[in-house]
């Protein structure tokens, strides 16, 4: 696992981290959906369990990955325009 800083200066991991824990927490979520009574997701050590009742905090982290990859897919260098 890789840190890059972000904006504010603040650590945040790298875009194939970030992809690894979306896709997983995305898996555990159509488990949940399609019938599972419980997931587990793990990420850096720590394994969080979620049952069905918890499909809507499951699916908040879900979606903060999401925003953290399209956070790190849009960075880049700067174009310079003459």
């Amino acid at each position: 696992m890789t840190y890059v800083i972000g904006p504010d200066n603040v650590p945040v991991l790298d875009l194939a981290t970030l992809q690894a824990r979306y896709q997983a927490a995305n898996d555990a979520y159509d488990k949940l959906m399609g019938g599972a009574t419980v997931v587990e997701v793990t990420a850096n050590g720590y394994s969080v369990r979620y049952q069905r009742n918890d499909a809507p905090k499951l699916r908040a982290y879900i979606d903060e990955l999401a925003a953290q990859i399209r956070g790190c897919s849009t960075r880049g260098g700067l174009g310079i325009v003459f």
